[in-house]
């Protein structure tokens, strides 16, 4: 497909794809508030609407200003050369112009498909959003996990099952981001075959390739690593506690790390190469390395395991990872309340946030294992067990604010359920029980009902400042500390496994 040039001129138009037209853009652009505008541009040739969406789903992070900027970002738009399958309008410009905003691909191409009127006309609600690809489903107890890539312009999901390979099935729920947890039509033994279709404005597109089978079972107890942290600030805390399922790597000698505490396998030294999130799961899908070519870009959980807590600049064991940057790397983990976001860990401390997904970022690549598909049990007497990780949670904390100290203290001396051993836990234990496909809490209220939606102290130190703590802002399940003195909640928990 041939790009615009400048040189195009209405001189000879028989190779322009659609009537040729002569911008003229009426200066009043309207409230950007995020509604739909319509911009008319009329010649004696022709006459079309283009609609322009600003949003964060098409245009991340830039918003329109000027008019100017809204005029280049459409001549970018136009400048460039793209594979969404739809004819690019090569529309003259008058001279002046210049473009002084890029965009990346998708977001452009997003653009272009909402203005898909000035390339013959017609709704881009009437095209059809593309299937949805890397589609990959993980079993638990009861219950199956699915996640796949986020498909441009999908406002919707549909999730289909079947039993029987090449069938369709029934549809078996809707989803607004590109995640899904099946709780209630499986089986425990039962092989099942996933599909997904995207949907924009109620228009489905092509299913996906079917992925299985795979077949829930009861879960394999996955132990959570301990942070690194050996050093104690005050009794009870993290430090205290050292010895419970300390970090243990071992290197295979291939490129490959093996984590005996989780049963992971990690690619050892990243490609140093830094990308954004949507090349980085592509990366990781089509990574060859110790002769395994099973690898995926690790859930937020999976990537907070390896953290070193006890160390900085960067927060992991350089011994075992040698070249990690210290900067961001992505994880799997799309952040719900805003799907053009996702879960990563700057590793030159390890705060675990959301960033955009267009954004810059590195990727280290992971095998064996599943993400973390929660499971629990309420034990019926205060206590609730992870079916996972085999740690027994306080089902409901008492709602007193305390500082870092009083909360080390205050769970240190809980006596819960018959048991006296319980604890304040640490950042990732903590973290563990966050629920990332919900938020406003980003937990399952189910079995942590009345939890409020604000910071969780851990037991954790913070390295680099020993006087700050590490804690969950229980919102949306992210990790960054406070300052010990701050008056957090705290959540107790013991090992039940």
């Amino acid at each position: 497909m041939v790009p615009w040039r400048p040189d195009d001129r209405l001189s000879d138009p028989s190779h322009l794809p659609i009537a040729p037209l002569v911008w003229k853009w009426n200066d009043n652009f309207g409230d950007q508030t995020g509604l739909p505008y319509r911009k008319s541009l009329n010649k004696k040739w022709a006459q079309v609407s283009i609609w322009l969406r600003v949003s964060d789903f098409c245009f991340d992070s830039y918003i329109f200003q000027p008019l100017d900027d809204a005029r280049n970002l459409l001549f970018a738009l136009l400048q460039n050369q793209f594979d969404s399958g739809l004819k690019l309008c090569r529309i003259p410009t008058p001279k002046g112009f210049f473009m002084y905003q890029r965009l990346n691909k998708t977001s452009a191409a997003c653009l272009l498909s909402l203005a898909v009127a000035a390339c013959g006309g017609g709704s881009s609600a009437d095209i059809p959003p593309d299937a949805p690809t890397d589609l990959k489903v993980f079993a638990g107890k009861g219950q199956t996990a699915l996640s796949w890539a986020p498909v441009a312009r999908a406002s919707a999901y549909n999730v289909f099952a079947s039993t029987k390979a090449g069938t369709q099935g029934v549809l078996v729920g809707s989803s607004s981001s590109p995640a899904f947890v099946d709780a209630k039509t499986v089986t425990n033994g039962t092989a099942y075959y996933y599909s997904v279709i995207a949907l924009v404005a109620g228009v489905e597109g092509p299913a996906s390739a079917q992925s299985g089978p795979i077949t829930p079972m009861s879960p394999v107890v996955q132990k959570i690593p301990n942070t690194g942290q050996t050093a104690s600030y005050a009794a009870g805390d993290n430090g205290t506690h050292a010895d419970i399922n300390p970090m243990n790597f071992a290197d295979i000698g291939d490129g490959t790390v093996s984590d005996k505490v989780t049963g992971l396998m990690w690619q050892k030294q990243d490609s140093g190469e830094a990308m954004n999130w949507y090349l980085a799961v592509p990366y990781c899908a089509g990574l060859s390395l110790g002769g395994h070519k099973d690898w995926r870009l690790p859930s937020e959980m999976e990537l907070q395991s390896i953290v070193n807590y006890g160390t900085f600049f960067p927060a992991i064991t350089s011994a075992v990872f040698p070249g990690t940057q210290s900067a961001s790397y992505f994880s799997s983990t799309v952040y719900q309340p805003a799907p053009s976001f996702a879960w990563l860990i700057p590793f030159y401390d390890a705060t675990v946030l959301w960033g955009y997904q267009s954004a810059p970022g590195y990727a280290r690549c992971v095998r064996l294992g599943a993400p973390n598909v929660q499971s629990f049990n309420d034990n019926s007497d205060g206590t609730i067990t992870d079916n996972v990780t085999g740690v027994m949670w306080q089902k409901q904390n008492d709602a007193i604010t305390r500082n870092w100290g009083s909360a080390v203290s205050y769970c240190s001396s809980l006596a819960l359920a018959n048991h006296r051993d319980w604890r304040l836990p640490t950042i990732k234990e903590l973290n563990s029980i966050s629920d990332f496909t919900t938020s406003n809490p980003a937990i399952n209220t189910t079995y942590f009902p009345a939890t409020a939606p604000v910071f969780y102290w851990s037991s954790t130190s913070y390295a680099y400042a020993t006087t700050s703590g590490w804690g969950v802002a229980a919102y949306d399940g992210s990790v960054y500390n406070n300052d010990k003195s701050y008056p957090g909640n705290a959540r107790c928990a013991r090992q039940a496994q």
